[in-house]
């Protein structure tokens, strides 16, 4: 019996995702490359390799859905006044 929760232990470390992060993985592969796209930009490349907002980044619903929407992210890209309101709400942990 112990073998078994060892082998269960193992493969909830290798693949630690629950039931809903599985429903997810569409979005969450969307977001992904969108974070890949955005970490070629200096300012979000600061900001991400910081513990304290990477979280944020990762995990704050709302801010995921609005990168999702593609005129929000090509805003961001492109218009500083977008891209410093993104900065600030990240710093801020705010919702958009």
């Amino acid at each position: 019996m112990k073998k078994f929760f060892n082998l269960i232990a193992l493969i909830a470390d290798l693949f630690p995702l629950t039931f809903v992060e599985i429903l997810y993985l569409p979005f969450s592969y969307k977001y992904w490359r969108l974070l890949k796209e955005l970490n070629t930009e200096n300012w979000f490349k600061e900001l991400y390799e910081d513990q304290k907002y990477q979280g944020i980044i990762l995990h704050n619903m709302k801010l995921k859905t609005f990168l999702l929407t593609r005129s929000n992210f090509e805003k961001v890209k492109t218009d500083n006044r977008y891209r410093e309101k993104l900065i600030r709400i990240i710093k801020n942990n705010e919702l958009i």
